[in-house]
């Protein structure tokens, strides 16, 4: 998956080293971005997010913003950019396994134990009293749903929906790379004014996928 090279070296464990470097960077920022909203003034986050501090200030704030541009979508893009790689050597079925071990059974643990313990120390920083068991899952609360294990789901879709695409006998040569920029400048703006015109802000949320519109 993580393979460098292309042809019999490619299932050696070559890996792209820079993009494992960049990955582990942006997983950093992801923690630093869900760590300012303990701190930031305007408490944006203040009805969902785990804990507050009473000690705020703006520059978490002014942090959160910067970062959410950027982070998710470079995760995504570095994600992307491997599947094919991921797919290059495995039938089908294999594929498909392989992204159920590493993300579909972490993601059903994770909103079973951790979305559970999530909501206790919610509640316990809060000093509110704790509630019937069966409101501890995502699935059971209107505040908030999958959190932080959104993505895996929704990776799980894209790989889904990678694996269906390549299947499908279209010829890509003669697609240049200014022209696919130029599609995908021109869906991102037709995206966006449908954003604002129809007033999609916000996260479209249900029991298998989250995510932000």
């Amino acid at each position: 998956m993580f393979s460098s090279e292309k042809g019999p070296d490619a299932l050696k464990g070559n890996r792209i080293y820079w993009l494992d470097n960049l990955r582990t960077f942006m997983i950093f920022l992801v923690i630093v971005l869900h760590a300012a909203l303990v701190y930031e003034k305007n408490s944006i986050g203040a009805a969902w997010w785990i804990v507050c501090d009473p000690s705020s200030s703006n520059l978490p704030g002014i942090l959160f913003l910067i970062l959410n541009i950027f982070v998710i979508a470079t995760i995504f893009f570095i994600s992307g950019f491997l599947t094919p790689l991921s797919l290059k050597n495995k039938k089908a079925w294999a594929f498909l396994k392989s992204k159920l071990k590493r993300l579909m059974i972490p993601w059903m643990i994770a909103v079973l134990i951790l979305i559970p313990f999530y909501k206790m120390i919610f509640l316990y920083s809060r000093n509110l009293p704790q509630e019937s068991w069966t409101t501890y899952f995502h699935w059971s609360n209107g505040i908030w749903s999958q959190n932080w294990l959104w993505f895996l789901p929704v990776l799980f879709v894209f790989d889904i929906l990678y694996l269906c695409f390549s299947r499908v006998p279209v010829n890509m040569s003669h697609i240049t790379l200014k022209r696919a920029i130029g599609a995908a400048l021109l869906l991102s703006l037709m995206y966006s004014f449908c954003m604002d015109f129809f007033n999609l802000h916000g996260w479209t949320k249900t029991v298998l996928i989250d995510f932000q519109n």
